[in-house]
């Protein structure tokens, strides 16, 4: 069996809550969580 993880952004978690439940729904994904208020921090165009 291959597991696989993908982690994906959007602005609205109306929009999250409706991907998960496609997601799960089609049986195309087990489990999706949705996290709120996440903080990334990156380099972008060589800058922090």
């Amino acid at each position: 069996m291959e597991y696989v993880l993908i982690l994906s952004t959007v602005d609205k978690k109306e929009d999250a809550q409706f991907i998960a439940n496609h997601l799960v729904t089609q049986n195309t994904a087990a489990c999706v969580n949705i996290i709120l208020n996440i903080e990334s921090v990156y380099k972008w165009n060589n800058e922090v």
